[in-house]
């Protein structure tokens, strides 16, 4: 009967299961790459949250540090500072000078008295 009806049932076993072989296939690839996006996906996350924290504790150092350096001196405070330090070297210089003088004077006081032994 099978030849009367005109239908090849072994062709139609064949074409059947290489549907099924595509479908199985398909959807082979369909897990892999969903999996392998969900993989992308969770790896993602982690160093987004890996990254927040760093990004975190980087904006804690910033703002320490902001504060530290509005606690800082000014430039102003700067300037007032290298003002006194060369109002300071004046005043060393004029020290030196008058030591130099005291000096000469000693040497002279030195000289006379070994020299003249107190002779008048």
């Amino acid at each position: 009967m099978a030849a009367d009806s005109g239908i090849d049932f072994n062709f139609v076993r064949f074409v059947w299961d290489v549907a099924q072989t595509l479908i199985t296939l398909g959807v082979a690839l369909y897990v892999f790459i969903t999996s392998r996006s969900q993989v992308n996906a969770s790896r993602i996350k982690e160093l987004e949250s890996s990254n927040d924290l760093r990004f975190d504790k980087l904006s804690e150092r910033v703002t320490r540090t902001e504060e530290q350096l509005k606690q800082g001196p000014t430039h102003d405070d700067l300037k007032n500072i290298f003002q006194r330090l060369n109002g300071m070297s004046r005043e060393i210089s004029t020290i030196k000078g008058e030591f130099s003088g005291v000096k000469e004077n000693t040497k002279r006081i030195h000289d006379f008295l070994l020299h003249h032994n107190g002779v008048k």
